[in-house]
């Protein structure tokens, strides 16, 4: 039904080797060749997850971490799985992956593999959760820390925000005649029908989880909708690896990879706006494109550059017919997105909803004003016309046009860059896996003994 093992991966690297690292990449790039073979050596450096040191005074717990699938270069969620483990393992406590599959996995962990063939439960979501919790309740851990695709643990932290909200916001962007059909919709079509069975059981009120909401926006969402008291809910938002995502002036050779990047895309001599997104709709991409081709119309100097995996023609389209198609670039989905970072003057992502961005994170740790809305778990963190800016409604397009234009002034982007710097300086990764791990050692010390049942 299920395996374990060691994952066959590279040992993660100590913090004195990593320390040295800024040092001996600077000496390395000033002897590169070319810009490309300079750029392949900040990608590398680029991959580490963040470092934490050994805890003092603490003893080392042995912690469940269960996802569906893990993988060290998937989307939000599995990235930040991954980072954590790491720190976990580098504070020394035990750590167990629970997943339908691995790629990238620490091997210093020990990985449990769930084979939702096992369950005769349909369909596939809850096969996994169903195995998961038979596995999960053979397991002598100390803490089960679930991700949002299973529903047996003692903290579940749903990445994703709660599945009715995203699902209200997402009637909005819809036309009228679509956007009628929508309350029947969530009763009736299968998707939701199963999202629905999954939160039933996820929030069953007879049950002693605890829950960890990555926004206030998100623990509102979890009273509001299934009933969770407050004092059941734990709120801390997103971190960021401010030591990987830092300002271009960390390094002076990234200037040069700026410049030649701007150039590649065509965009140099412009005020370059970045969107980072893997669902372009519910991040706003459309009324973002309606709000360049207004400034187009204008003609003021404004580009923007769309990183993500999705299909680009209909958008393509509407910035055809919004006229800015040569001010919009498409680049895909790209590995490491932080030479985009460094070569945008601003970010922005005028979402319809998000439990709290980990795109704009990195955008404020790499010194950029974001501008997106009040939808956006992040932008609690944000003081709107200090770090960027706000917005109330994402369908307002007078009022995204009159931000980006605010941020067209060198001078207004140098002060809020340097805000969203200190910022995200505040709101480490760091901060965040030491407020976690107080609510693992809560909840180890609150929750009787568990029973394990034996295999």
């Amino acid at each position: 039904m299920a395996g374990q093992g060691h994952c066959s991966v590279p040992r993660f690297r100590t913090a004195q080797r990593q320390r040295r690292r800024p040092a001996l990449l600077v000496r390395a790039v000033s002897r590169c060749a070319t810009v490309e073979h300079a750029r392949q050596i900040v990608v590398r450096r680029d991959r580490r997850p963040g470092m934490v040191l050994p805890l003092e005074g603490r003893q080392g717990m042995k912690i469940a971490l269960v996802l569906a699938h893990y993988t060290s270069t998937g989307g939000g969620t599995e990235r930040w799985t991954h980072h954590h483990a790491h720190m976990l393992i580098n504070a020394g406590h035990e750590v167990h992956l629970v997943a339908e599959y691995f790629d990238g996995a620490p091997h210093e962990a020990t990985c449990h593999h769930v084979d939702p063939a096992a369950s005769t439960m349909r369909p596939h979501r809850l096969k996994f959760a169903d195995t998961a919790e038979r596995l999960l309740r053979k397991l002598d851990v100390d803490v089960i820390h679930d991700m949002g695709d299973g529903w047996y643990c003692d903290l579940f932290m749903p990445h994703h925000g709660v599945r009715r909200a995203v699902y209200n916001q997402r009637t909005k962007i819809l036309t009228p005649p679509h956007r009628w059909m929508r309350p029947a919709a969530f009763h009736l079509l299968p998707r939701y029908v199963l999202f629905k069975a999954m939160e039933k059981r996820q929030y069953a009120p007879d049950n002693r989880t605890t829950y960890l909401a990555v926004s206030d926006m998100v623990g509102r969402h979890m009273q509001h909708y299934h009933h969770v008291p407050a004092e059941r809910i734990r709120v801390i938002h997103n971190g960021v690896d401010a030591e990987l995502f830092d300002p271009i002036g960390s390094y002076p050779h990234r200037r040069e990879l700026r410049r030649v990047l701007r150039y590649e895309l065509g965009v140099d001599g412009r005020v370059v706006f970045l969107l980072v997104a893997h669902d372009f709709r519910l991040k706003g991409l459309t009324p973002l494109i309606h709000a360049i081709g207004s400034m187009v119309e204008r003609d003021l100097p404004v580009a923007l550059i769309v990183v993500g995996r999705e299909q680009t023609s209909r958008y393509e389209l509407l910035a055809e017919r919004c006229r800015c198609r040569q001010s919009v670039r498409f680049v895909g989905a790209q590995p490491d997105a932080i030479r985009y970072y460094h070569a945008a003057d601003a970010y922005v992502q005028p979402t319809y909803y998000d439990s709290c961005s980990l795109t704009v994170l990195e955008a404020l740790a790499c010194g950029l004003p974001a501008i997106t809305t009040r939808f956006n778990g992040a932008a609690e963190l944000m003081q709107s016309g200090l770090h960027g800016h706000v917005i109330d409604n994402p369908d307002d397009i007078d009022e995204l046009v009159q931000a980006l234009t605010k941020y067209l002034d060198p001078q207004t982007r140098q002060g809020a860059g340097l805000a969203a710097r200190k910022l995200a300086q505040r709101n480490t990764i760091e901060h965040n896996f030491e407020r976690i791990c107080n609510v693992y050692e809560q909840i180890a010390h609150d929750r009787p003994s568990r029973h394990v049942k034996s295999a």
